[in-house]
């Protein structure tokens, strides 16, 4: 029972499971407005992420691994590879704000890991692969605007991209509802 239990209050934590009291343990379904505003903070972290290290994002070897990650991206979304794609997507981002170096900020992104996980997973099985693509895209879009070294470029490259994954989650929506 104690694993059980440490482990549902984890995935409580993470926002996957919904406790209500006197009837028990529940599986979280991710409301339109809980994905919207999961986009807009993971925006808002990853945009002061590169403000803060954009100097340090832009050094050969830091390109080089970002450029590794896109390019994991775009493979997992060639072969329609669910998984490594949400992985590499995640990855990509992740690394972005890591290499900021603000702890905290870092915490508050891994905080929303497990639910954008989710998302991103439910984004991509609902085409044939065209998600995955439109959004692997999106990285290397931001990556030449990192290589560019101009913040305002990158923070809209950034928020474009956040668009466009909105976008597809309301148009996958009306699907779901329809």
């Amino acid at each position: 029972q104690g694993p059980v239990r440490e482990a549902l209050v984890r995935l409580t934590e993470e926002g996957l499971v919904e406790n209500i009291p006197y009837r028990g343990m529940f599986v979280k379904i991710l409301t339109a407005k809980d994905v919207e505003e999961i986009y807009q903070i993971r925006c808002a972290l990853e945009v002061l992420a590169c403000s803060l290290a954009l100097q340090k994002l832009r050094q050969p070897e830091i390109v080089q691994m970002l450029e590794g990650l896109v390019e994991a991206t775009s493979n997992a979304a060639e072969e329609y590879h669910i998984e490594a794609a949400v992985d590499a997507d995640l990855n990509f981002h992740r690394t972005l704000v890591k290499i900021s170096g603000n702890s905290r900020l870092l915490k508050t992104w891994d905080s929303l890991l497990a639910q954008a996980r989710s998302v991103l997973r439910k984004l991509y099985t609902m085409d044939n692969g065209a998600n995955i693509r439109t959004l692997a895209a999106n990285h290397k879009i931001i990556l030449e605007a990192i290589k560019n070294g101009d913040l305002a470029q990158v923070s809209t490259r950034i928020e474009e991209h956040f668009e466009t994954a909105r976008e597809l989650r309301k148009r996958q929506r009306g699907v779901d509802s329809g």
